[in-house]
């Protein structure tokens, strides 16, 4: 059974099934899109026509309306409680209409910037009733009053801007100036009432532009750089030019990703390496960054807790995995107003599209055909995608489905392995077990690594105690630990993710699972149960040490159906003096059940009783059980003994 064939008829990115429609854009209509709201407005007639406002969140209903034709609508967005509509028409003033339940309820009222050459750049809702204006000449903190149609100024800061960006998820702007060079300043906007300053930093020399005028810069690097919060941490994503100097890690393009620390600095941490100099997108899906390459016509999947390759600092990402093209897709042409031309056909869509626009976090709209679709991740495939079993486990355990994908992974890999052991034979000559495929010892190794991401799982900041040593006899005597280098490029994605708390501005990251020692029982251990092959049986010893030696290690109480799986497992195998050694390395606790478990054995393992009777000794509540014990087997000296002592 391989684990890694390629499957040339699955995609891993895919758009979703069922588009959101709308009226495509046209002389008529306009189209506009609120990222923060994740809203996209259609406009028909400047909105005197009507307005229609819909959203991929299938649980926000459809607004229809009117409003009033007061010129081109450059910007419309709806507060986050959509009772107040903003409207921006011209560079110096912004328009307000009130709602109620999806309906306006009064005419509009504005506001006009202060000085005939100041333009309002943009706006945006930082809260239900606070709206910020950000101006070429300031930051304006305005409180929204709709009862009494009119804005009240709260905090103003004095900035020569030549544009921003902003993330609604984490209430951070970023406002970039340009004197001598380029300057990017940022702010926090979570405080009610509050523009807080974060810190200010200088973009490098290659994206200065020292020639250019100020109009150019702006269009250039507004359209090159993007907020996102990954993580539980935020970035400011830049793309420019590859260093071509960097012979180790040339790229045709490079998009730097600057990270917001909880100390107040932004500092470059991360790159994205990307082999295509043409248009390009991003889109974020379950903390996946994906990189669109129109030329190419494929997608570049970046995960940042793969750690990179670091030089001088800074981590630089390959691709995941080799790019690939989004799934293909076909419409009903009766479902799409724009393709209804056709009668009754499926409609192949056009991947790539020079009318597609992407926006955060995930949505792709095609403005000529009237979709709005959302990207998924089709993780069924990573382990087919990603070679190198340890860094699918690092994939997957980051990603809201991997838990089903995972546990199915180890079993397949646990059949692997079963097959693999069933495939040994003895030579003729030595004795000597003959290694297949990968050999087992390696399949030993992939499986100290799974425990031990799912050890981390459960306690993600825990520091692990001194290893537990392990000795197996039989044929898996050789029982090996990942090489230095591996261990380190492996257990990046672990630090790194220990890095990635929650920097003040962004919702911490929340593992998206746990994976129970039921889950394991059942996924790994109860596999191959019913197999009483000797080979089978001396791999799920080593597997089960394995699993239990990672528990340990990471201070995780062990469940009595573990234990008792591998006392059971020693009997079949008839390796008794293994019993010994697991109790004296801890790989067995002392329990009760345990103890009546090897109390079991002792007919066909005599020193099973006393591994038992001294277990139970040092349980002091079962001290009543040990004189019961030594009674029953004729030992009456001893039986007072820890009679009068256990008093």
């Amino acid at each position: 059974m391989e684990l890694n064939q390629p499957d040339g008829l699955q995609h891993y990115v895919t758009l979703s099934e069922e588009p959101t429609i709308f009226e495509p854009m046209s002389s008529v209509n306009s189209v506009f899109f609120d990222t923060a709201q994740q809203q996209i407005f259609t406009l028909r007639s400047r909105g005197i026509m009507g307005v229609n406002v819909k959203s991929p969140d299938s649980s926000r209903p459809s607004l229809n309306f009117r409003i009033e034709d007061h010129g081109e609508v450059l910007c419309i967005k709806f507060s986050p409680d959509s009772r107040v509509l903003a409207i921006q028409r011209t560079p110096h003033s912004i328009d307000f209409l009130n709602f109620s339940n999806g309906s306006p309820i009064s005419s509009e009222y504005s506001h006009t910037c202060k000085g005939k050459k100041i333009k309002l750049l943009g706006f945006v809702w930082t809260t239900a009733t606070e709206i910020l204006l950000v101006t070429t000449e300031s930051l304006e903190l305005y409180q929204v009053l709709p009862t009494k149609r009119s804005l009240r100024l709260e905090k103003q800061l004095f900035l020569h801007t030549l544009w921003f960006t902003w993330d609604a998820t984490s209430h951070v702007l970023v406002a970039c100036t340009k004197n001598t060079e380029l300057l990017c300043h940022t702010f926090h906007l979570k405080t009610a009432g509050a523009i807080t300053k974060i810190c200010k930093f200088s973009l490098p020399s290659n994206l200065a532009l020292d020639n250019a005028q100020p109009d150019t810069v702006s269009a250039i690097l507004q359209n090159s750089c993007l907020l996102a919060c990954i993580y539980g941490n935020v970035y400011l994503l830049i793309a420019h030019e590859g260093d071509e100097s960097d012979q180790d890690e040339a790229a045709s393009t490079t998009i730097s990703m600057y990270k917001f620390s909880g100390d107040g600095l932004v500092k470059l941490t991360d790159e994205l390496l990307v082999e295509s100099n043409g248009q390009f997108a991003i889109s974020l899906v379950d903390n996946v960054v994906l990189v669109h390459c129109r030329n190419e016509r494929v997608t570049c999947v970046y995960d940042l807790a793969f750690g990179g390759h670091v030089h001088n600092g800074i981590s630089k990402h390959r691709p995941v995995f080799p790019p690939e093209s989004i799934g293909p897709l076909t419409l009903a042409s009766n479902t799409v107003p724009a393709l209804s031309s056709n009668l009754d056909a499926k409609i192949p869509i056009e991947l790539y599209s020079p009318h597609w626009v992407t926006n955060l976090p995930s949505v792709v709209i095609d403005g000529n055909l009237g979709c709005l679709w959302t990207l998924k991740l089709n993780n069924k495939l990573i382990p087919r995608l990603i070679r190198k079993r340890p860094h699918i486990v690092d994939f997957l355990v980051n990603r809201e489905d991997g838990k089903r994908i995972l546990l199915d992974y180890c079993t397949a890999l646990y059949n692997l392995s079963v097959s693999e052991a069933l495939s040994y034979e003895t030579s003729d000559f030595d004795g000597d077990y003959s290694f297949h495929a990968d050999g087992l010892n390696q399949r030993l190794d992939d499986f100290a690594y799974i425990f031990k991401r799912f050890a981390e799982l459960r306690h993600p900041h825990s520091r692990r105690k001194s290893p537990v040593h392990s000795t197996v006899v039989g044929p898996y005597a050789s029982f090996s630990t990942l090489p230095a280098d591996e261990e380190t490029e492996n257990s990046a994605a672990s630090r790194k993710m220990s890095m990635a708390v929650e920097d003040g501005y962004a919702p911490a990251f929340q593992r998206p699972f746990t994976v129970s020692q039921s889950d394991v029982y059942t996924h790994i251990f109860l596999v191959a149960q019913g197999n009483e092959n000797p080979h089978v049986r001396s791999l799920l010893y080593a597997v089960l040490v394995e699993y239990i030696r990672s528990l340990v290690e990471h201070e995780i109480h062990v469940d009595h159906s573990v234990h008792e799986l591998l006392v059971s497992t020693i009997a079949r195998l008839e390796q008794y003096d293994q019993l010994s050694y697991c109790i004296q390395s801890r790989l067995l606790a002392d329990s009760k059940p345990i103890a009546l478990q090897l109390l079991a054995l002792e007919s066909v393992y005599p020193a099973a009783g006393q591994l038992a009777i001294d277990m139970l000794k040092r349980l002091s509540f079962s001290n009543e059980e040990v004189v019961e014990l030594l009674l029953l087997k004729n030992r009456l000296i001893e039986a007072l003994r820890s009679g009068y002592y256990g008093r």
